[in-house]
């Protein structure tokens, strides 16, 4: 228990520490931003499985234009998940922040099928979950340094016991560098989790692992 809350403390320093260029938190700016966003959003729900949530990263420059963005919690569904960043590659231009500056805002995309208050804050902490165990697996990966490294994107899926442990890995989608591949699939076996997934029931899932810039 102790050590599930300094985990949580470690990443809570860390966002604050970031805040003047991160948007963690919904404010007025980021709020409209994800609005324009949301109205390129389409998707086929008729098939989906309920409770799907994917968090994005979304990168804007002082001057309004959307320069990067990428998924940092997978709702497991990679249909659902391309939807949600095809959504982001549509809109291309916002209005400008008002400070002038880059900025760096997060949002989910959730499943409509998601319904009841108990399905919603269960999708709600297993998003968080997956967060945190991509920010473990990062942080694994701190002494891996590769050239041309910034579009490099390991896709996983991680099998974890209900005691927090990572079970299983798998490759799902590869980066393009099998260095980079072997190293993200290396970091999920050597990280230690200690924080049990939501309900501690064994769970089942995807992250993105994402390579360091030099």
């Amino acid at each position: 228990m102790i050590a599930a809350c300094l985990l949580l403390l470690v990443v809570a320093q860390r966002v604050y520490a970031e805040s003047e260029r991160y948007e963690r938190v919904k404010t007025p700016y980021s709020g409209f931003v994800v609005k324009l966003i949301k109205k390129h959003w389409r998707y086929d729900f008729s098939n989906n499985e309920p409770g799907l949530v994917t968090e994005l990263e979304i990168v804007i420059s002082g001057q309004g234009r959307i320069t990067g963005s990428r998924v940092v919690a997978s709702s497991g569904d990679q249909a659902f998940d391309a939807a949600a960043m095809h959504a982001v590659e549509e809109t291309v231009e916002v209005p400008a922040p008002l400070s002038g500056k880059p900025v760096t805002l997060y949002t989910t995309f959730s499943s409509p099928q998601i319904v009841s208050t108990g399905e919603r804050s269960l999708a709600r902490l297993t998003t968080v979950y997956t967060s945190l165990v991509t920010y473990a697996i990062q942080n694994s990966l701190r002494d891996v340094r590769l050239e041309n490294a910034d579009n490099l994107t390991s896709v996983l899926d991680l099998d974890i016991d209900a005691e927090g442990q990572i079970v299983g890995v798998q490759l799902a989608e590869s980066s393009g560098c099998k260095e980079f591949d072997a190293a993200a699939v290396n970091a999920a076996h050597d990280t230690k989790l200690s924080l049990r997934p939501v309900r501690a029931q064994a769970i089942r899932i995807r992250v993105y692992i994402h390579a360091k810039r030099m």
